[in-house]
């Protein structure tokens, strides 16, 4: 029983520091007058068609516009992600994102935003930790 409530609290730690390592990045994105609102944690259906890996909150960039970001600590679930983005936008150009990897962190945006603002959010990202 011991073991069980410890890897519960194990759990809930490790779920509280992903978060907050989240929110430290977009922060980041905000600091940097970067559109990033009503981040919300992912769930499985917030994945759509693609890999439901790593943990991953969605934000909103506009009205229109959302960018996601992914901690993903396994770097083969990581590259699986990256490539389902990449290749969906492969196969029409109505499902291109700017997709960016630093780390264990992926981030995807959607890619109408302007590659001028696209590469201000990669360049934020490549300073984190």
């Amino acid at each position: 029983m011991l073991r069980i409530i410890f890897a519960g609290v194990l759990s809930l730690g490790c779920s509280l520091a992903t978060a907050a390592e989240h929110a430290d990045i977009l922060t980041a994105f905000q600091a940097a007058s970067l559109p990033v609102a009503e981040p919300v944690k992912m769930g499985p259906k917030d994945y759509g068609m693609g890999p439901f890996v790593c943990v991953g909150q969605r934000f909103r960039l506009d009205a229109d516009r959302n960018g996601r970001l992914f901690r993903c600590d396994d770097q083969a679930e990581q590259a699986a992600l990256a490539d389902y983005y990449i290749e969906m936008g492969k196969t029409n150009a109505v499902f291109f994102s700017w997709v960016f990897q630093h780390g264990p962190w992926l981030l995807q945006i959607n890619g109408e935003l302007p590659e001028e603002q696209a590469k201000k959010f990669e360049t934020v990202l490549q300073s984190a930790r």
